[in-house]
């Protein structure tokens, strides 16, 4: 163990080597700087683009929310205007009903007037027709 003790002692004192050392945590350190930096730009990138995307969902959904209460104040419109087409219909169709019982009552009366004079008229004769010729 003397011996590599005593190679890593005359290593530890050349120069070369104190050199390589030094340059080698220098490298290091300035790797572990340009990490922090580029930790901190990719950071703040992120939270930009996260910032911007809830941004544009806000937009979105502003104009969703929007768009749904005109689809329903149109909805509402569309009923309301089908109850009214339903009212008037069925008021129509009351209408019809009133006048088509009316025909038929007037039908029935006719129909019952008609067949009491039968009954009460005589029934009668059939007669001929005299043949009349033109004379030429």
């Amino acid at each position: 163990m003397n011996a590599i003790t005593k190679l890593i002692e005359n290593l530890s004192q050349n120069t070369n080597v104190k050199k390589f050392l030094a340059d080698f945590e220098k490298l290091s350190k300035d790797l572990k700087v340009l990490q922090a930096d580029l930790n901190k730009k990719l950071n703040s990138e992120k939270e930009h683009v996260i910032k911007k995307a809830r941004t544009e969902y806000g937009k979105i959904l502003s104009k969703v929310k929007t768009a749904e209460k005109d689809l329903n104040k149109e909805v509402n419109q569309a009923i309301v205007k089908i109850k009214k087409s339903a009212d008037q219909v069925e008021k129509n169709l009351n209408q019809y009903k009133k006048k088509a019982n009316q025909q038929k009552m007037k039908a029935e009366k006719i129909l019952k007037a008609a067949k009491t004079s039968k009954k009460k008229a005589p029934a009668r004769k059939a007669t001929t027709k005299k043949k009349t010729t033109r004379k030429a």
